[in-house]
């Protein structure tokens, strides 16, 4: 056989293969239904945070050009840090595959296809987990309509039939609009502390104030023998925050009696008068629960910088670093940087006593909007003495279309917490060190 006749053969094998792929037809069941179910249906369904459901052929098909176009443009789904720099439980990015069988199945006209008789049904919960205790603000608060920021303290008292221990937790703000964010924490009361009989709630005269001896001291906290009451969890939400999860054998303790601070709850600003009537669930351990999950946060102390006056110039971009040295040997389960709008990039890493580097998280381009507090694949080994880094990389420019002020103006940078100022923050999850734990699995 000549070469030439040897090369048509193989060019009409191409071919004949390329037109099989354009002729095979992309259905529903068969193909887009897995990606659907995996990236998105976790939040659009009822109950999840999304704003339509996504759970069956006809919902997914009414918007089937919709989700064409979010997913080609990258909006969707929101998943932030960067997958070649460290995997996360729950990790949402599609393929170009998988972007590609969208594309073609909505230009083929979203045939709905049939499942194999063979092929195992994919199962889906019509809904979330139901919590195993709702704690919720008893009335709705006023937000004032000043287009200021406006900061609330708010208590609220349960009582169990005994100690228990929670495996998750979620918040879920009553008006997603304006919620900014949440630091929440959980105590166990002391002996002759009432705190039903005092105030739901007060404002904050300021976003830095926090005091825990008048807020104890306002809501009836204090024990009889002044002892303040006993923190067994602190947690925040964000938004695009999702429910908190540990892994097996981890959590808190819920105590018999206690009360849940919602403080330093940040509404953004409004010219008209809304409210918000916000709920935390509960999701009790199925099983022992013998670690505890820990809770720090950090922000930067001036360690790379000799400014006496903290602000980000107009039509400027600046970085700024949190650098944190470890003292005690620790198990990171996850991890959640913050900035506000005029983040743009964020990456976090350790470096070891060894000098070895281990990557922790990369965000190329921040989103205010979403943010979540990403768990990792196995828990993360970080030796006694090692340096945590993380960089923020922040946009004063009119180029940013996050930026709150046309045109740029001075921004000043660890002052508060109103949109309008910005910040770096990163809070850590973590255990102590136990041996293996770095092989313990915590999808």
């Amino acid at each position: 056989m000549s070469i030439q006749r040897k090369s048509w053969i193989i060019l009409l094998c191409l071919l004949a293969g390329l037109s099989s792929q354009a002729q095979q037809v992309i259905s529903y069941h068969e193909h887009i239904a897995p990606i659907i179910l995996h990236n998105c249906t976790p939040c659009h369904r009822d109950q999840g945070g999304a704003p339509f459901a996504l759970t069956t052929y006809d919902e997914v098909a009414r918007r089937g050009p919709f989700i064409q176009y979010v997913t080609e443009k990258g909006n969707m789904p929101p998943w932030k840090p960067n997958p070649e720099y460290r995997h996360f439980v729950g990790e949402k990015v599609l393929s170009k595959e998988e972007l590609q069988l969208i594309v073609s199945w909505v230009e083929q006209g979203m045939p709905k296809g049939k499942r194999k008789p063979k092929k195992k049904p994919l199962v889906l919960l019509p809904a979330e987990p139901l919590p195993d205790m709702v704690l919720k603000m008893k009335a709705p608060v006023r937000i004032p309509g000043n287009n200021q920021s406006t900061y609330i303290c708010y208590k609220i008292p349960y009582e169990l039939p005994a100690d228990t221990f929670g495996a998750a937790i979620r918040f879920v703000p009553g008006n997603k609009q304006l919620a900014h964010h949440a630091s929440c924490q959980l105590f166990a009361l002391a002996e002759g502390a009432d705190p039903v009989s005092s105030p739901d709630f007060f404002y904050y005269t300021d976003s830095t104030r926090i005091d825990d001896a008048h807020d104890f001291s306002f809501f009836n906290m204090v024990g009889k023998d002044g002892r303040y009451p006993e923190e067994t969890l602190h947690f925040g939400w964000l938004p695009g925050s999702s429910v908190q999860e540990y892994g097996k054998g981890i959590g808190y303790r819920i105590p018999r009696k206690g009360v849940l601070l919602i403080r330093n709850y940040h509404y953004g600003p409004t010219p008209i008068a809304q409210e918000d009537q916000a709920e935390v669930h509960f999701f009790f351990a199925k099983e022992k629960v013998s670690r505890m999950i820990q809770f720090a946060a950090f922000k930067p102390k001036r360690l790379f910088s000799d400014s006496t006056e903290w602000k980000i110039p107009a039509d400027s971009m600046v970085e700024h670093w949190v650098k944190v040295k470890f003292h005690d040997r620790i198990s990171l389960i996850a991890i959640n940087p913050h900035m506000h709008l005029l983040g743009r990039y964020v990456k976090v890493y350790v470096v070891t006593p060894s000098q070895d580097t281990i990557p922790l998280i990369e965000i190329k381009d921040w989103d205010f909007n979403w943010q979540d507090f990403y768990r990792f694949q196995t828990m993360v080994d970080i030796p006694k003495g090692s340096i945590l880094y993380a960089k923020g990389i922040f946009d004063n420019t009119a180029a940013n279309i996050r930026n709150p002020f046309r045109p740029p103006q001075p921004v000043y940078f660890e002052r508060g917490m109103d949109d309008t100022d910005e910040m770096l923050r990163l809070v850590l999850l973590y255990l102590p060190y136990k041996e293996g734990d770095e092989t313990l699995s915590l999808e």
